[in-house]
């Protein structure tokens, strides 16, 4: 069931026709315990490479095909979050370590840096493509804020939000960086005026697991414990334009956009994946229901039209979208 108070409207998209299993692939590395999820994904947003995190283990694929190419094994515990540079071609993670940790894919995947400077779990992760800062979210309350052009100095500390920061996400041309936390709310920064916090959104009633934006749109979505998805108008002073709410009969735990097919997808915990037509006033118009298990991530490929899924079953599906 669905609540709205406008509807968004776009130009011409191909229609979505079929979403259809491509691979899964088996991300699990359980190092000896029972902690075999996968916890965490990230397209490269130029390259052809995929990752996934989870127990100690960095998996990165080829999206070619999707064979194995590399194994990073230097979390000493549940990787669960990793990001991208679309240009420097960093991989970067975080996880229950409390570390963030830089790789340089141009060579080989070195580790070149460590970043502790949070004190509880790292939970998420986003690149700005162009002021070259990385933001870091933390189960210590806090947002951290790195400048990358200078060796990923520490340049900021937001500490806003009085719970849990789960989720962080930037918008690359409008400069806004958004952080979902178990405070229930949304906050919103501006990275172009020394990080000024410019919104709290307030409608959620439990824990926000996740937020995602879209780029040209210019929507913000947040889902939360209180079983709804929430989306909002950012260039209309963050207008909630819609609430989704009933489609998933267990928490959603991950929401994404896709860039150019103006979908919404989310993950949930009753091991399903919903697909939502923005164009057609957020029509459901697909269940994937592949996983086994409880699902942590969905994210679409912003390049190709390809979602992916990670999920307590040890698997990463991959699906394919099919246009006509």
């Amino acid at each position: 069931t669905t609540t709205t108070t406008t509807t968004t409207t776009t130009a011409t998209i191909p229609t979505v026709s079929d979403i259809a299993l491509f691979k899964t692939l088996d991300a699990r590395n359980c190092g000896g315990t029972s902690t075999c999820y996968v916890r965490s994904t990230a397209f490269h947003p130029t390259l052809n490479l995929f990752a996934s995190g989870s127990w100690r283990t960095l998996n990165v694929y080829d999206t070619n095909n999707y064979q194995l190419v590399k194994t990073l094994t230097d979390h000493t515990s549940i990787v669960f979050c990793i990001a991208f540079h679309p240009t420097l071609n960093h991989l970067v993670s975080g996880g229950f370590d409390t570390t963030v940790l830089i790789y340089d894919i141009n060579n080989d995947y070195q580790l070149v840096k460590t970043l502790s400077d949070h004190t509880h779990y790292v939970q998420s992760l986003a690149f700005h493509p162009t002021l070259n800062i990385l933001a870091s979210g933390s189960y210590d309350n806090t947002i951290k804020v790195y400048d990358i052009n200078n060796n990923y100095k520490l340049v900021k500390t937001l500490s806003d939000h009085t719970r849990f920061v789960f989720s962080v996400a930037i918008h690359p041309t409008l400069n806004l960086l958004a952080s979902g936390s178990f405070d229930k709310t949304v906050k919103v920064y501006d990275l172009a005026n020394n990080y000024q916090l410019v919104k709290t959104l307030n409608d959620h009633t439990d824990d926000i697991y996740s937020v995602a934006l879209h780029t040209s749109l210019n929507l913000l979505a947040s889902c939360s414990y209180d079983d709804t998805i929430r989306v909002y108008d950012i260039t209309n002073n963050y207008l909630l334009v819609k609430t989704l709410t009933g489609d998933h009969t267990d928490r959603t735990y991950s929401v994404s956009f896709h860039p150019t097919l103006n979908l919404l997808a989310s993950g949930s915990w009753d091991k399903t994946v919903n697909v939502y037509d923005l164009n057609n006033n957020y029509q459901l118009i697909d269940t994937l229901t592949g996983h086994r298990d409880r699902i942590y991530v969905v994210e679409f490929n912003p390049t190709a039209y390809v979602i992916a899924s990670a999920s307590v079953d040890g698997t990463v599906k991959i699906y394919e979208i099919e246009t006509e």
